[in-house]
């Protein structure tokens, strides 16, 4: 409980600062502020929704970016400031998803994630007064780096969780069996003793009677 607050207050501090600049922004550029937050406050939190799933969380972020991406007016004023903060928190989801979430959802969520992030900078060079395609292949090919690294990450470490997992799973039956193995001697062994004691009291009321 106390993590949680001491997340809610730095996401809290954190957004305060991203989304000020927007005070003196122009109007259109509030979307990128928006987004920015959003994306943030999804990459800090571990539910930021609430009920909702982390993994849908971070679907949903996705979703928000590439629509921003389609409406978005082009750039104006701050905006190119919040595009960092963006940039980054969907690079956070994308390797988290990809690490934690069940293979179909990380397949999905972290597909949308990665396109996302490829064509976020497309958002700014594909509006700009002069629009050529240069800018914004350079512009593509360059996030794709971050975005491949990200990928790789969350696909190691979800390997690495996996393998763990497995290693856990064999030594728990490995202990069972163990276990298995000790009470079957056991019990063997207390089985035998108590035959033999049984065997023991017959043949000795056999030989009374022999006797009598």
């Amino acid at each position: 409980m106390p993590d949680t607050r001491r997340r809610r207050a730095v996401c809290a501090a954190a957004a305060a600062v991203v989304a000020a600049p927007a005070a003196i922004a122009p109007p259109g550029a509030w979307i990128g502020a928006v987004v920015a937050v959003v994306a943030m406050a999804t990459a800090i939190l571990r539910r930021p929704l609430g009920p909702v799933a982390p993994v849908l969380a971070a679907g949903l972020v996705a979703g928000l970016s590439l629509v921003t991406d389609a409406v978005h007016p082009g750039p104006q004023g701050l905006v190119m400031l919040w595009f960092p903060v963006e940039f980054a928190a969907m690079l956070v989801l994308a390797g988290r998803v990809i690490r934690r979430a069940p293979v179909r959802q990380a397949a999905l969520v972290g597909s949308a994630l990665a396109l996302a992030l490829m064509v976020l900078p497309l958002r700014f060079t594909l509006l700009l007064p002069q629009a050529v395609l240069e800018p914004s292949v350079v512009a593509v090919a360059m996030a794709m780096f971050p975005v491949a690294c990200a990928v790789g990450v969350g696909l190691y470490l979800r390997g690495q969780d996996n393998q763990r997992a497995r290693a856990v799973q064999r030594a728990r039956r490995e202990q069972r069996l163990d276990v298995g193995r000790d009470l079957h001697d056991f019990v063997a062994h207390e089985l035998t003793g108590i035959l033999l004691e049984v065997q023991a009291a017959q043949v000795s009321a056999y030989d009374e009677e022999e006797n009598s």
